[in-house]
């Protein structure tokens, strides 16, 4: 039988039962056909862009590992739309794919030996193991498949690196009055202004507003751009326990979360090409502010102060999360920090230190002193008069996962 679930929940549930189990690398959604339909399958299916391909027929005999039913089919695409609709929705049944191999295989009375071939599967023990103990049959399993695979990963890309076109496959963030893209762009659309007064959850204004502009330490701007519910975080699903999060800064959850929804969008899967090897993957983004350590720095320091308040551990934390291991950059040049991190990452595409890149910029004001620091009387650069400053970007997490030479 097979079972799906979070790895961790597995690992406990095979440890406790004692039973004898094999991983299956999916990294996706899988065995619930309520998550996917026909229009999904002639997504992914597309068009045949080469016509010869529609010519071809079906010569091998197919097995299906839903039902273990041997698959016919009239042409090429007719072929390929079964596998992605069974891969899609419906379940994998190994019990019934051995069952109908071995039935297969027991028609050939000659048949002594066989060999089989894996794809970036661990599947190839237990069909081996049916195999041999059912049929007497000398099984032996080879990895030329998957060593082709990997020869390839790590052989260097045609030309120079700094050559390379590089594409923006996916993209993520949270915005003030916009916790998606789809809502960000509706606010564009609708040329809507976002500012309003400083909410509560970040941090008492009044305390702190002084519209004479007299008294120290206080504002006169009341006024900002802020995200909704920065706070708001799944810890289980991002693997961090509840008393970490409360010590990490606000701007770093938030960061992680973009960046999980921009992989998730360029349909990232890790060590299954030459750019998305995860020691070929780094992560670029541009922290300025870290007040949310300042806050706590008189209040709780404990184990987690420094990894969850420190600007350094913002792209620590994705590349721990997402065990990439490339370069780590956090780039602070105040307001253009984002585009600093995007800007150092082309560099190293371009220089050949990684194949795909995760940047982006990432910040939450949440200490009063910052908020006053930069909405205080500034003299204006082009009239030498004195110009009043309303901060407005207040919150701005987001990233891009770049990748060179792919579109």
């Amino acid at each position: 039988m097979t079972i799906s679930g979070p790895p961790r929940t597995l690992a406990r549930f095979v440890k406790c039962c004692g039973i004898k189990a094999h991983t299956i690398p999916i990294l996706s959604p899988y065995h619930a056909n309520h998550l996917y339909g026909p229009d999904d399958v002639d997504e992914v299916l597309g068009h045949l862009r080469n016509d010869q391909l529609s010519s071809y027929r079906q010569r091998t005999p197919f097995l299906s590992i839903a039902t273990g039913a041997e698959v016919t089919a009239s042409d090429l695409k007719g072929l390929l739309r079964h596998a992605v609709t069974t891969t899609l929705c419906e379940q994998v049944r190994w019990d019934r794919l051995c069952t109908a191999l071995k039935s297969s295989l027991a028609q050939h009375s000659s048949l002594k030996s066989c060999m089989v071939f894996p794809v970036t599967s661990n599947a190839a023990s237990l069909l081996a193991s049916a195999l041999r103990d059912e049929l007497q049959l000398k099984v032996e399993i080879s990895d030329s498949l998957n060593g082709k695979v990997e020869r390839n990963h790590t052989s260097p890309a045609p030309g120079k690196f700094q050559d390379s076109k590089i594409a923006i496959v996916g993209f993520s963030g949270r915005f003030p009055e916009a916790a998606s893209n789809d809502e960000l762009w509706e606010v564009l659309k609708t040329a809507r202004d976002c500012h309003r007064t400083i909410p509560e959850d970040r941090f008492d204004w009044e305390a702190h507003f002084d519209p004479t502009g007299k008294k120290k330490n206080h504002s006169r701007v009341k006024y900002g751009c802020f995200i909704n519910e920065p706070g708001v975080f799944d810890t289980a699903f991002f693997n961090i326990s509840p008393r970490e999060a409360e010590n990490t800064d606000p701007a770093q959850r938030l960061a992680l979360m973009a960046a999980y929804e921009a992989i998730e969008m360029a349909g990232f899967v890790p060590d299954r090409t030459a750019s998305t090897q995860r020691d070929r993957v780094g992560v670029f983004f541009g922290t300025t502010s870290d007040d949310w350590r300042e806050v706590n720095s008189g209040q709780n320091i404990d184990t987690y102060f420094i990894p969850g308040g420190n600007r350094a551990f913002v792209p620590g934390r994705i590349n721990y999360f997402f065990r990439f291991s490339g370069p780590s950059i956090s780039v602070d040049t105040a307001c253009s920090s984002s585009f600093a991190a995007i800007s150092t990452a082309c560099n190293y595409l371009w220089q050949g230190d990684c194949d795909s890149a995760i940047a982006g910029g990432t910040n939450v004001i949440t200490n009063p002193d910052n908020f006053v620091g930069v909405s205080i009387v500034n003299p204006c650069a082009r009239c030498s008069s004195k110009a009043n400053f309303s901060p407005c970007f207040a919150a701005r997490p987001w990233s891009l996962p770049l990748r060179y030479g792919q579109l």
